[in-house]
Order: C-alpha cells, then sequence, then structure tokens
C-alpha cells in the first residue's frame, strides 16, 4: 500500500532549462558563467557538490525577486495539479526531496500542496540580495537520509514509498523505496534502474500507477 510519494524537481517536475539555467539567462550571465561551469561538471573537473556552491556564488549581489521572474519561465510537467490533489485526496503523503534551489522547491509545495518540502535555499540578506552561499539542506548524492528521515517521521517501511525521478542523482532515494518510477526522457541508465517509466511526459499516469498498486490490479505501466 502506496502511502508516501516522493518527487525530484529539475528535468522531473520540470521541462527543458533547469532553475539554475534559467536563474542565469535571467541576470544576464549564462554564456559567460553559467556554461562554463556546467562544462566544468560535465567533464567531471568539479564535483555536483562544487557545481551547486559555485552557481550560488555566482548569484550573489542579485536580488531573491529575480529567482520568481526564473520559475515563472519554466516549463512544468502535465498533470501535477490533478495528480497531487488525486493523492492527498486518496491520503497519500507528498514530498519534494531535491537538491534544487530551494525557492522553487517551495514554490510548487504552496501552488500545489504537497505535505513535505526538502530542497536547498539561495541565502539573502535582510534586503533580500543572494549572499552567495545555499544552505545545503540536501546534499544530491545524499537524498537518501531525507528518505529515511521522511519514513521515521511517518512511521513507514519501504514498500509504502514511490519515488519519482530523472537521473543517477536520486538512484540513494529510489532505494530507500520499495517502487521507483522515471519520465519519460530520463537517460536509458535510469530507465533500467527503475521498476516503471511514464508512457508520457504527464504526471496523471503516476496517480493511475498508485491506484492500480493499491488496488492490488495488475501494472502495465511498464519500461
Amino acid at each position: 500500500m502506496i502511502k508516501l510519494v516522493t518527487f525530484d524537481v529539475d528535468d522531473t517536475l520540470t521541462l527543458g532549462r533547469s532553475i539554475w539555467e534559467q536563474f542565469y539567462i535571467e541576470i544576464g550571465t549564462w554564456d559567460k558563467i553559467g556554461k562554463k561551469f556546467l562544462s566544468m561538471f560535465k567533464r567531471k573537473k568539479i564535483t555536483f557538490d562544487q557545481f551547486m556552491q559555485m552557481d550560488a556564488g555566482a548569484y550573489a549581489g542579485n536580488h531573491e525577486r529575480m529567482i520568481h521572474f526564473a520559475i515563472q519561465k519554466l516549463i512544468l510537467i502535465g498533470g501535477i495539479k490533478e495528480t497531487i490533489y488525486g493523492l492527498n485526496k486518496r491520503g497519500i503523503k507528498t514530498a519534494i526531496v531535491s537538491g534544487t534551489i530551494g525557492q522553487l522547491a517551495f514554490y510548487l509545495k504552496e501552488k500545489f500542496n504537497f505535505d513535505f518540502c526538502y530542497a536547498n535555499p539561495l541565502i539573502a540578506d535582510e534586503d533580500g540580495i543572494l549572499t552567495g552561499e545555499i544552505q545545503m539542506r540536501v546534499p544530491p548524492m545524499k537524498k537518501d537520509i531525507t528518505m529515511r528521515h521522511l519514513k521515521k517521521l511517518l512511521g513507514l517501511n519501504k514498500e509504502e514509498v514511490l519515488a519519482i525521478g530523472d537521473s543517477e542523482l536520486d538512484f540513494n532515494m529510489f532505494d530507500e523505496a520499495g517502487y521507483s518510477i522515471c519520465v519519460q526522457h530520463a537517460p536509458a541508465v535510469v530507465k533500467k534502474r527503475v521498476n516503471y517509466v511514464l508512457p508520457d511526459n504527464n504526471l496523471i499516469y503516476l496517480l493511475k500507477l498508485v491506484e492500480k498498486l493499491n488496488s492490488k490490479k495488475t501494472v502495465e505501466l511498464v519500461h
């Protein structure tokens, strides 16, 4: 019986540009700085944690409101509203567990009524100016820590949890869930790792999957 569904954000709840890239574009430094840091990460010159810290540092001096301007330009996956409403209506808890910019995660929590939200907010001073620091609440390679916290908080075992993500960074989150699912555009290595793959980029299929699992019906939503 699924009682908790956890969600990654970048490339799972959002499509196309990540909030990190969109924020760079918003402040006009993507080509000069953002692309450089991304290239360094892809060439394994820096770790993902260092990548995040460098991005956060590059945003210093901008007002926090610029994050929200960037958020408004993001593309969201279809069916979020209907899916979270449907899960909540069935008494199933929902949680964002993501290494993304916290301001985006908290926005999604409030907009769609997720029960819990764990992410990494950029720090701003009393005037709303970003300091270049990031509060690391969910280290990208350690989502399992947050997952274990949630299970203990809610008194759940592994088989009562379903997790959805898009990348290898979500593998340790999948390890703490009885069922794992990825979005249709996830890399092949991720599709091979999960139990189910969305047949389309719409979360409504996730709701249907949970309904089938909880009713013990045969599940056809597979790779």
